[in-house]
């Protein structure tokens, strides 16, 4: 599963390569999307298509945030868009390489989409393409 695993990364990079211009070498799997390598709404329109093509799954940005609700039991992932403790807890366990001085109260849903990485991003579309 491992070799898989590198293998979806390699493809990430590759496409955010091929998406924005971006060297290849510049990109880290801890790189955030947004505010690492300033990548567009259109870039990850352009990306998400890629993967989607090639590896015959569907991509939501949203896809993030219900990974996450789907392991609360029942608890409130956000109130009025703000991600409650319990789902800071949550994307913190699900989702380790983001930097938890980003995770703060008062966090939005909309914000959390900044903090993705490269890493993350492979992470999902693995448990897509397993599911």
């Amino acid at each position: 599963l491992k070799m898989k695993d590198n293998l979806v990364l390699n493809f990430i990079i590759e496409s955010i390569s091929e998406s924005s211009g971006l060297e290849v070498e510049s990109i880290n799997p801890g790189s955030t999307l947004f505010q690492d390598l300033c990548l567009t709404s259109i870039d990850m329109v352009e990306i998400f298509y890629m993967i989607e093509m090639e590896y015959d799954i569907s991509l939501r940005a949203s896809d993030f945030e219900n990974d996450l609700r789907k392991d609360m039991d029942g608890e409130e992932f956000e109130i009025d868009n703000v991600i409650t403790d319990k789902g800071l807890a949550a994307i913190r366990q699900k989702l380790p390489e983001i930097n938890s001085d980003n995770l703060k109260q008062g966090l939005t849903v909309d914000q959390l989409i900044k903090f993705i990485t490269v890493r993350a991003l492979a992470n999902l579309v693995t448990i897509k393409i397993n599911q």
